[in-house]
C-alpha cells in the first residue's frame, strides 16, 4: 500500500478534519464573544468572573471522561495494553493537571 493510498484511506484526515473544526470553533466563540460583551478586555473579564462555573463544567467533564476511561480500560485483556494504558493515564492526568494549574494563575 503507497503512502499515498495510506493517507487517503485513514482516519488521518478525520483527525485533522475535527482538529479544524474545533480550532474554528474556538475562534468564532472568541471573536462573537469579545464582540457580544463590548470588547477584547471586558470578554477577560468575564472570563475571569465566570472562572468557577466554567471549572465546573470542565471537573463534570473530566468525570465522565474519566468513568468512559474506567469503562474502556476494564474491556483490555492483555498486560501490555493494560501497561500502555497506564503511562497513557499519567501522561492525561498531569497534562490536565497542569492544565488547571495554569488557569487558576497557581502557575
Amino acid at each position: 500500500m503507497t503512502l499515498f493510498r495510506w493517507l487517503k484511506t485513514s482516519a488521518l484526515w478525520y483527525g485533522l478534519g475535527l482538529v479544524v473544526l474545533m480550532i474554528a470553533t474556538a475562534l468564532l466563540v472568541q471573536h462573537r464573544g469579545s464582540a457580544l460583551v463590548g470588547g477584547v478586555n471586558a470578554w477577560d473579564q468575564w472570563r475571569e468572573a465566570a472562572y468557577p462555573y466554567l471549572l465546573a463544567w470542565r471537573v463534570l467533564l473530566y468525570v465522565l471522561l474519566a468513568r468512559s476511561w474506567l469503562w474502556m480500560r476494564q474491556r483490555e485483556p492483555t498486560a501490555e495494553a493494560k501497561v500502555r494504558l497506564q503511562r497513557i493515564e499519567v501522561s492525561v492526568v498531569l497534562t490536565v493537571a497542569l492544565f488547571e494549574l495554569m488557569k487558576s494563575g497557581l502557575i
